[in-house]
């Protein structure tokens, strides 16, 4: 399955992954009802995302910060998990308003600890005895994940590269120096823009260009895609971008 956001017709399907007794026994703490995803898929705000024999719920704490929770049935984990937890990432950060994930692991799940450290988590703070669980109270080790950090590991620095190879096809451009935070950068740009979310994609370039002597995009607009690259422009046909040299005014 490509991860896909889940939608009320999903019902079924999310309460037979996140209420299966392999599950449940990792993520309900003592006492917890019954899981119910109604809440979940009616929310104006949760992010609920589909994978194949997972599905990870993501409720909003504010801005642009949700908190994530890991449900995967024991036959798709391990590298299955990684892969598929690192999809839903990608469809997250491309195509919803999240640029920082949270996720709490009890400190008795080992494999929840390595899932979130693999996937890119860093441990934030700890909390002393805030799990019930079997009887036992556990702490609770806060992690996080924000879209900057997870746009320097790189997952998208190919297609930066490659869109820099087109730019330097243009006539009289110079080469561009290899610089592998920019191909990072514009790579997430490109794929948030092809997307369909171009405001997201050129307010988080323009964020790290600020800060990185680069000259921040302009976005002329939406529908069409047009964005103002200084010296060439960025046109959405057809769903493709099509680079052209602005036409510069003689005196």
């Amino acid at each position: 399955m490509i991860p896909r956001y889940a939608t009320l017709s999903d019902t079924a399907l999310v309460n037979s992954i996140c209420g299966d007794p392999e599950v449940r026994k990792w993520t309900a703490n003592d006492g917890a009802p019954p899981f119910d995803a109604t809440p979940w898929l009616t929310s104006r705000t949760a992010l609920v995302v589909l994978v194949d024999g997972g599905c990870f719920l993501s409720n909003h704490l504010g801005d642009t910060t949700y908190e994530v929770h890991t449900n995967v049935l024991p036959g798709f984990r391990g590298k299955a998990a990684i892969i598929n937890g690192g999809l839903a990432l990608m469809l997250a950060f491309l195509t919803s308003p999240a640029e920082t994930f949270k996720t709490r692991v009890p400190a008795n799940n080992l494999r929840a600890k390595w899932f979130a450290e693999a996937l890119g988590f860093r441990p934030t703070f700890l909390q002393e005895r805030k799990w019930l669980q079997g009887g036992v109270l556990h702490d609770i080790i806060h992690y996080s994940l924000s879209i900057d950090e997870w746009i320097l590991r790189g997952h998208l620095a190919t297609v930066g590269k490659l869109f820099h190879q087109e730019v330097e096809k243009l006539e009289g451009h110079p080469p561009h120096a290899e610089d592998f935070a920019h191909d990072c950068y514009v790579g997430a740009a490109v794929a948030m823009c092809n997307a369909g979310h171009p405001t997201k994609a050129l307010k988080l370039y323009n964020r790290w260009a600020l800060e990185s002597g680069y000259v921040p995009m302009k976005l002329l607009s939406t529908s069409p895609l047009v964005v103002d690259a200084q010296d060439f422009l960025i046109e959405g046909v057809k769903g493709e971008m099509v680079l052209k040299l602005k036409e510069m005014d003689h005196a």
